[in-house]
């Protein structure tokens, strides 16, 4: 690294310790220097074989901010900044990959098939042999904790017995779309469900 490369890590530095400041101007030529993130997410998608939609990837770059944000107290100028958020993209697409591994794998332990026919029939069905009365209880508190859509497509889904074809006409969105919106509802169902058991405080509230 050259002089004129360290003075703009260092420039960089102290760019960061006035947004952690409070600076106001500080916060938003960071701001503009996160657009970067973006371009960044989409390049390491493409390496690793376009396996993320633009929406999962709009969700990732929202994930990757988040942390650019919260880590910012521990850049150290060694590298630019553009390098340093770049690992970060690299790290969280990673995580972001495996996490959603798991929930298909999930999915797929539960028998669901490709169109997510069966996810929540255990619950919705009262005639299932797995289904009993603090499922139901379980189910509809969970169901009031999300967002009007999240219920909606899932209704749709499960009580309508709707296609991603239908359910995207209906809500206005491609039938890659809905069934994105479709899995991420059933993972924020899911995680509630999973938490109500332990929870002695308040619960969680409701998305916006």
């Amino acid at each position: 690294m050259d002089d004129s490369e360290s003075s703009q890590h260092q420039a960089t530095v102290a760019l960061a310790k006035r947004c952690l400041e409070g600076s106001v101007e500080a916060k938003d030529e960071l701001g503009e220097r996160l657009t970067c993130v973006h371009r960044f997410v989409y390049h390491r998608n493409r390496q690793l074989g376009a396996r993320l939609s633009s929406e999962e990837l709009g969700d990732l770059a929202q994930d990757v901010v988040a942390v650019v944000w919260r880590k910012l107290g521990e850049y150290d100028g060694r590298a630019s900044l553009e390098t340093w958020i770049f690992r970060i993209c690299s790290l969280e697409t990673m995580n972001f990959l495996r996490k959603d591994r798991r929930h298909s794998s999930r999915f797929v332990d539960a028998g669901v098939d490709e169109d997510g026919n069966k996810s929540m029939d255990w619950i919705v069905d009262p005639e299932s042999q797995k289904s009993t009365n603090q499922d139901f209880d379980d189910l509809y508190r969970g169901m009031s904790l999300l967002s009007t859509d999240d219920q909606l497509i899932l209704r749709r889904k499960h009580y309508g017995r709707q296609s991603f074809v239908e359910i995207g006409v209906a809500m206005g969105l491609q039938p890659s779309g809905a069934k994105h919106h479709y899995y991420r509802a059933v993972r924020r169902l899911r995680s509630i469900l999973e938490q109500a058991p332990n929870q002695e405080s308040s619960p969680p509230k409701p998305r916006s």
